[in-house]
């Protein structure tokens, strides 16, 4: 086993980045509340495999949400909501 196999394993630190993932998430789930999940997205929270903790944003374009895009026309761009970027700064 490898030192980081063994280290993630440890009680304290699961304890640990499960509180920063619930602090993320309740941080996200604040940022995006006044936007009135556009275009049905929401933020979820989740384990991606047996030691890491995720958080994301949900939905049919999850990262133009995020990050912004060209609006179809193409003539002008939607500034992205960056919940989850500014949710997990300062941490």
């Amino acid at each position: 086993m490898s030192v980081e196999a063994y280290l993630a394993r440890l009680p304290g630190v699961q304890a640990a980045v499960s509180d920063v993932q619930d602090r993320i998430y309740r941080r996200a789930r604040a940022n995006f509340a006044s936007h009135d999940r556009p275009g049905g997205h929401r933020i979820k929270k989740g384990r991606p495999n047996r030691y890491d903790r995720a958080v994301y944003l949900v939905g049919p374009a999850p990262a133009s949400v995020e990050f912004g895009h060209f609006t179809v026309s193409g003539d002008g761009y939607v500034e992205g909501l960056h919940v989850l970027g500014r949710a997990s700064r300062g941490l």
